[in-house]
This record gives structure tokens, C-alpha cells and sequence, in this order.
């Protein structure tokens, strides 16, 4: 009995033994490959490839034998990838990215340089998005160095997943600064994937890469716009009580204003108290909506399931005589669809050098009030309005375009600066006396409206309640010394004819008139609600930097004086039912709003 108790001892002691052992070898083995990830990191910087691959392997070997957590083994094999990209070796390159890609995905994926996961929500990455990225990248630089179909295809079906990946993720961020930033940073691999579309086009003639290019597209504009449309319409369809609804949305606007406050305060203490009270706040509201996710399961779901997008449920939406001309602005290229119930077609337009400044000034011109002036009828200021106007629709349009008598334009990035309807279309005679009105202009080949996204011109993602009244107009008068937003921000001023265009709206349509002192935004958010129509005659300005701080700009509350900016944050926390939002305005191009303004 003695002899086989301390055999039992003996075995217990053995097997703690070798279990410490071996865990000491696994510490040992993941301490020595992060020196060789460093040395093989340093010497790469140093341009010494044998021995920055030497070390990388051998990085590889340890991290495997340590039974870490696979993101160390996938970030060495994507180290050694980039050894390989950056000397230019890029099919051997592909082997070490694949390896990155197995070690990142929960499922078996293709050796082939066309296997890519299947992006799931659950575990997407900064790691993945960065490995698919400069695979991405990389079949892209192999490509252009001897095209291949199978490259390009390889490319593609990694730019889609990378997508994916970049869809998740922002599903994941609540801020919506934190959502433009990303989406700011996403449009270039956006780019690459039209490109590769319109390249493989090009190459096999077949027209399903001009249909996948138009989803690419929609993904590309509409994320950000239907992840706010189908959170409202989840939040409506799911049952959820107003006052659930409500805490939330004060919640959120208060997470803006603290945001705001922490933008404008320069004092270092003051930014620090505002931080924690931010960080205190979000905690908040991220376990209101952990709670709504759980007790309305059905909101959950809907609002993380995005609607697919069928290209033929858009074309059936297009009338006989109608086309949608879309564009999508990249770093470098310039890409157009004409979308008609028939066809789609796709081009790469030519993207001059000084593209963003001529749009630029034509915007500046166009907002400078000397062109609705007297001194409009300058012969020289005539000339230069011709000229410019022209030359943006022959770099924005084919020359072969033809335009139909029913136009939906949708702009894209820089383009949204401008009105399209006043392009010169065509070729016409100077005469010697100015006369704008004889102009050929876009709008006199027929009408002309717009849309954010293709799928925003299906009806069921614009249905919406019916409001009880039809057009609501405000006009509000202005004083520089009694506003001080006017008197902070260079150009604004009293607007002379905003009234009077408030007074003609109403001699045709029946209109509640809201005027000078009473046009505030206190009546705005009382009554906007109930109205189909908003007709806003007033001051607006952007925040290119926090599109959530752009704003209109309403005179102060006689009574209490309190603030006369309404921020684009607060109109997307408004419920409103408005089928037309009409901002007469300056700077309204970037002013988003709630789902009112389609």
C-alpha cells in the first residue's frame, strides 16, 4: 500500500514536471519568435531580404511550436508576405498571405490564390482586414505587371471580401464620425474593385462584371444611409415602445454634444473632465442598446441584416424614358454608370489633374454673390461661367451620351458641390449681349432629380408614414449684431430675398409661412413633423471634418436666447414624414439629414 501510494506521489510529480516544462518551452518558443519577428523586421528595414526572410521563417517555426494564439503565427506569415511584395516577388508573396488568411479563418479556405474566407461577422479583424488588403495590393501590382484574367479575378473576389470585412466592422461602430472616418478611409478599396470590374470587363466582354461593379457601387454609397434607414425601420417594424425609442435617441444626442463641446474647448482640464463624461455616457448608452438588442430580439436581427440589393428590381423602377446616371469619384479614377431598364453601362471617364479644383471654383462661382448681382453682367464673368460650366460636362459625361427626358443623377464625393441642371449641354453661338436665360442647359432637355444610392430608388426603402399637412416654409430674418453664429462665421449676412421667395411659394401652394422672428427653431421642431414638404429659405454651413456639426442656421429665441444652430445630429434624431426637404441655401450639399431627405 505504502509502495503504491508514493508511486502515485512520484507520477503526480512527473506529469506537474513535465507539464511546467513544457509550458516553460512554449514561453520560450513564443519569446524567441517575437525576437525573430523583430529581427527579421529590422533587418528588412535595412533592405537585407535573405536575412529578413531567414529570420521570418524561423519566426514562423516558433509561433507554430508554441501553440499560441493564431494571430501571431497569421501576423508573421503576413510579415513575410510583405518581404516578398516589397522586393517585387509577388507570386511568392501570395503563399505566405493564404497561409495568414487559414490561421484568421474558423473555416478550410483554397490554397489557390483565388481562395478567400468567407467573411462572418463574429470574427472579423484589423488582422484580416490588413491581410486581405495587401493581398489585395498585391495581386493588383502582379497583375499590372503581366496581366492575367485569373489575376484580375483573384483580385476581385479579394476586394469583395475586404468589403465584407469593412461592412462588419462598421456595423460594430455606433459614432457616426467614427462611420464617415472609416468610410473616408475605405473609398480606395472601393476603387480597386470597380477598376478590377471594369478591367475584366474590358477583357471577356461579359456583362455580369458591369452588374457586380453596380453592387460594388451601391455598397460603396449606400452603407452608410441604410444602416440609419433600416435601424429606424427595425426599430418600427420590431414593436419597440416610443419611450424605449426616445431614451435611446437622447442618449445618443447627448453623446453628440459632448463630442461637440470637447471640439470646441481648447482648455486641457476641461477636455478631460468632458472625456470622462463621454466615456462615462457611452458606457451608458451601450448597455441601453445591449438591452434593447435582448428584449426586442427581433430589432437585433433586422438591424443587422442588410437587405440585398437586386439590380433588377431597380431597373424594373426605371421608366421607358428615363436613365440614372451615377459616378463614383476615386483618388485617381473616375468611374460612370448609365443605368437604364434594358442596360448597364460602365465607363472609366478621364480625371484631369485639376478635376477637384475646377469643380471647386465653378462651386465658388456659383455661391458668390456677384453672379446673381449687377456685376453679373460682366462680359468676362459671363465667358467664364460658359466656359466652366461646359467643361465639367464633358469631363463628367461620355461625349456619346445621350440624355433622356426623364434624368436621376447621383453624384458622388466632390461632384455633390454642384447643381448638374445648369451644365451647358451643347455647342451654341456667343452673342454679344449676356443673357443667361438662353443657355443651353441640362435642365432643358428634361427633368432632373437626385438619389443618394440606386436602392434608394425602390420604393419600399422610401415608404414612410403620410403627414397630415402639406407645405411648411420657413424664411428667418437676420441681424449680424444679434447673431453671433453670424458674426463668427466670414460671408453670412441678412438674406434679401429669402422672404420674398417664401411669399411667391405661398401665392401658389397653400403654405404655412414661418417668417423672420417667428421662423425659430423651436417652431421648426414643433412643427416639421407634421408637414410633407420643408421649404427652407435661411443660413446652413458644413462641418467637412464632423458632418454631424454641419447645421442650418435659425435666428435666436427672442425669450431665452438660446442656441439658433440646429445640427445635423438633432434633424437625424427627428422623426420626421416628409416625402420633399427643399434647403435653399449655401452649403447644403453635404447637410445630411434623417430619412426625410431622399
Amino acid at each position: 500500500l505504502h509502495l503504491s501510494i508514493r508511486r502515485q506521489r512520484q507520477m503526480c510529480i512527473r506529469d506537474r514536471t513535465l507539464s511546467i516544462n513544457q509550458q516553460h518551452e512554449e514561453d520560450q518558443n513564443r519569446k524567441l519568435a517575437h525576437t525573430l519577428t523583430s529581427l527579421s523586421e529590422a533587418y528588412f528595414h535595412k533592405d537585407q531580404f535573405e536575412l529578413a526572410v531567414k529570420y521570418g521563417n524561423q519566426a514562423i517555426d516558433y509561433y507554430n511550436k508554441s501553440k499560441e494564439n493564431p494571430i501571431y503565427s497569421a501576423t508573421a506569415y503576413q510579415n513575410l508576405g510583405t518581404i516578398y511584395q516589397s522586393a517585387k516577388k509577388y507570386e511568392q508573396a501570395l503563399p505566405y498571405y493564404q497561409k495568414a488568411l487559414e490561421m484568421l479563418s474558423p473555416h478550410p479556405i483554397e490554397e489557390s490564390i483565388l481562395g478567400n474566407p468567407t467573411v462572418e461577422k463574429y470574427y472579423v479583424s484589423q488582422r484580416l482586414y490588413q491581410v486581405l488588403k495587401e493581398k489585395m495590393s498585391t495581386l493588383d501590382a502582379w497583375n499590372k505587371e503581366a496581366p492575367e484574367v485569373y489575376k484580375l479575378k483573384a483580385a476581385l473576389n479579394t476586394a469583395e471580401a475586404l468589403i465584407q470585412t469593412i461592412i462588419f466592422t462598421q456595423q460594430d461602430i455606433e459614432s457616426e464620425n467614427s462611420k464617415f472616418l472609416f468610410s473616408k478611409d475605405s473609398r480606395l478599396i472601393f476603387e480597386k474593385a470597380l477598376g478590377f470590374c471594369l478591367a475584366l470587363f474590358e477583357k471577356t466582354g461579359d456583362p455580369l462584371y458591369n452588374e457586380k461593379a453596380l453592387e460594388i457601387y451601391e455598397q460603396s454609397k449606400a452603407f452608410l444611409l441604410r444602416d440609419i434607414l433600416q435601424n429606424e425601420r427595425a426599430k418600427s417594424l420590431a414593436e419597440i415602445p416610443d419611450s424605449i425609442i426616445q431614451q435611446v435617441s437622447t442618449l445618443k444626442k447627448e453623446l453628440n454634444e459632448i463630442v461637440f463641446q470637447i471640439k470646441e474647448t481648447f482648455e486641457a482640464s476641461k477636455k478631460s473632465e468632458l472625456g470622462n463624461l463621454l466615456f462615462e455616457k457611452n458606457r451608458v448608452y451601450q448597455s441601453n442598446v445591449t438591452e434593447l438588442e435582448q428584449n426586442f430580439p427581433k430589432y437585433f436581427q433586422m438591424k443587422n441584416d442588410l437587405a440585398d440589393f437586386k439590380i433588377l428590381d431597380i431597373q424594373q423602377n426605371i421608366k421607358d424614358e428615363e436613365a440614372v446616371f451615377a459616378w463614383f469619384t476615386g483618388e485617381a479614377q473616375l468611374f460612370f454608370f448609365q443605368i437604364t431598364n434594358t442596360q448597364i453601362d460602365f465607363k472609366r471617364l478621364e480625371k484631369n489633374e485639376d478635376f477637384e479644383t475646377s469643380i471647386a471654383t465653378f462651386s465658388k462661382m456659383l455661391n458668390d454673390n456677384t453672379l446673381a448681382s449687377k456685376k453679373g453682367n460682366s462680359k468676362q464673368l459671363y465667358l467664364d461661367f460658359i466656359h466652366q460650366s461646359k467643361s465639367i460636362f464633358q469631363e463628367i459625361f461620355p461625349a456619346e451620351t445621350s440624355i433622356p427626358k426623364s434624368l436621376v443623377l447621383i453624384p458622388d464625393g466632390i461632384l455633390n458641390l454642384i447643381p448638374f441642371e445648369i451644365l451647358l449641354t451643347d455647342d451654341f453661338q456667343n452673342s454679344a449681349t449676356i443673357d443667361y436665360s438662353t443657355l443651353p442647359y441640362l435642365l432643358k432637355k428634361g427633368s432632373v432629380r437626385y438619389a443618394y444610392a440606386p436602392s434608394l430608388l425602390l420604393n419600399e426603402l422610401t415608404k414612410k408614414e403620410r403627414a397630415i399637412n402639406e407645405i411648411l416654409a420657413f424664411a428667418p430674418s437676420y441681424s449680424i449684431n444679434d447673431n453671433s453664429s453670424l458674426a463668427t462665421r466670414s460671408g453670412f449676412s441678412p438674406l434679401e430675398f429669402a422672404q420674398k421667395e417664401i411669399k411667391k411659394l405661398s401665392e401658389i401652394f397653400t403654405t404655412k409661412t414661418m417668417i423672420g422672428a417667428a421662423a425659430t427653431e423651436d417652431n421648426f421642431k414643433k412643427l416639421a413633423q407634421q408637414y410633407r414638404f420643408l421649404h427652407l429659405a435661411m443660413h446652413a454651413f458644413t462641418d467637412d471634418e464632423f458632418p454631424a456639426f454641419s447645421g442650418l442656421i435659425f435666428p435666436k429665441n427672442a425669450e431665452d436666447q438660446t442656441e439658433e444652430i440646429l445640427y445635423a445630429y438633432e434633424i437625424a434624431n427627428m422623426k420626421l414624414a416628409s416625402d420633399l426637404v427643399v434647403l435653399s441655401a449655401c452649403n447644403t450639399c453635404l447637410l445630411y439629414t434623417s430619412d426625410a431627405a431622399d
